[in-house]
């Protein structure tokens, strides 16, 4: 979750050209960061299987938007 913290923060350093082009791309890193942490939390044993798979498909869903 640290990444995706410094993906926001990223956006400030990032020239003030094409600011709709920036915001996509900073979404699309944190929306793919964000899935890697729960595939990760998937293969935890302590993980509730039902929740995991219930953030990865509401992730999914707001990735298609």
């Amino acid at each position: 979750m640290i990444g995706v913290v410094v993906l926001v923060r990223l956006v400030w350093l990032l020239p003030a050209a094409r600011p709709a082009r920036k915001v996509r791309r900073v979404q699309g890193e944190m929306m793919s960061a964000a899935r890697q942490e729960v595939l990760e939390a998937r293969r935890d044993p302590s993980a509730d299987p039902v929740v995991v798979s219930r953030v990865l498909r509401r992730l999914d869903a707001w990735s298609l938007r």
